[in-house]
């Protein structure tokens, strides 16, 4: 993975830490980067671009016993695709989520150059 796509998803993994913690009236605790969660988020963002198409994993990962995907395409930033999540009220409650605890992110250029975004939040 290229160095400016991990700087870009740990700018992503701070933006959702941001949201979390930075709040006067709650203060969830910070979400932890998970390897396998990074490496499930880059497969399939990497399987959205390669398809050309946005789409939801519905398949369970039992390593996790909560779990949720926020997936977006398009937005050329990790704050354009954040803000896009936070005006979503589906995503902003997995990204608000108390119960989460891991994160992990995924980003991939498809051949028509689009950006696909796929981050996964877990509880351990």
């Amino acid at each position: 993975m290229s160095d400016y796509r991990l700087q870009q998803l740990d700018i992503l993994i701070d933006l959702h830490n941001n949201t979390r913690t930075n709040r006067w009236f709650w203060k969830k605790q910070p979400l932890i980067k998970n390897k396998l969660l990074m490496s499930l988020a880059q497969k399939w963002a990497n399987k959205m671009a390669i398809q050309d198409k946005l789409f939801y994993n519905s398949n369970s990962i039992i390593e996790f016993p909560e779990i949720a995907q926020n997936i977006a395409y398009e937005h050329n930033s990790p704050e354009k695709v954040m803000k896009s999540w936070m005006k979503n009220s589906q995503d902003k409650l997995n990204i608000n989520n108390e119960s989460f605890t891991d994160i992990g992110c995924g980003m991939s250029l498809s051949q028509n150059g689009k950006l696909y975004w796929c981050v996964y939040l877990a509880k351990k």
